[in-house]
């Protein structure tokens, strides 16, 4: 079987390819010096719409030792969102949905596709406040957002966006799914980044995407 039909089959006929003008599509970044971060394109793309999507996609290329790169919202001018090695690029665009906001708790629980500006969009609308400031002109998606740590306005006194993470789910590059904070509990919510152990969502704040996919993130708020 080939590797597109594998994929086709995990994600649907309609949400995996390799048509050259899509892949090729995927070679741009905003970054001006293509010296520096030539156009590299890559051999598949996928659209997952669920964690076990990812999660089987990461499956199949730890099996075939495929490179994958996760792809937000494409604003990064630092080329981290081309497939230098070709392999799958996984886009993350179909999981975008705000899945609670917790006014008691005031916490927000979102897809890793989820744009940024949605949720302080939504947030605000219910009188919470994401605690950054941005300073983003073109809108990330929150699961890249934490890959980068994102800054903004009034770091000094809020912190950067990692700064507010209480929970994470994560798939790991063997395809595992891994709940992180106090939402790892069945009969838990996502309320505590700490859980007694060692502060393991850290991990995931700033790798750039290299030890996994962040397909959902739990926030603090402020009112």
């Amino acid at each position: 079987m080939s590797l597109l039909t594998s994929l086709e089959n995990i994600a649907g006929v309609e949400y995996a390819t390799d048509k050259e003008t899509t892949c090729l599509s995927y070679a741009l970044t905003q970054s001006p010096n293509l010296f520096l971060f030539p156009l590299k394109k890559p051999d598949y793309v996928a659209y997952p719409q669920t964690t076990d999507q990812v999660a089987a996609i990461m499956r199949l290329a730890n099996r075939t030792k495929t490179p994958v790169l996760i792809r937000g919202a494409g604003s990064s001018s630092m080329s981290g969102n081309v497939c230098l090695e070709g392999g799958i690029l996984i886009d993350m665009k179909h999981m975008d949905n705000i899945l609670e906001i917790n006014e008691e708790n005031m916490v927000v629980v979102a897809e890793g596709g989820c744009s940024c500006n949605q949720i302080l969009r939504e947030c605000y609308n219910k009188g919470l406040l994401l605690p950054l400031g941005p300073e983003w002109q073109a809108a990330p998606q929150i699961g890249a957002s934490i890959n980068t740590n994102a800054t903004g306005h009034y770091i000094n006194k809020t912190g950067r966006l990692g700064d507010a993470v209480v929970g994470l789910e994560v798939v790991l590059p063997t395809g595992d799914v891994v709940t992180l904070g106090s939402g790892a509990y069945k009969w838990g919510a996502h309320y505590h980044r700490y859980t007694g152990i060692s502060d393991l969502i850290g991990l995931f704040i700033n790798a750039g995407g290299a030890m996994g996919v962040v397909t959902k993130v739990a926030l603090r708020l402020k009112n």
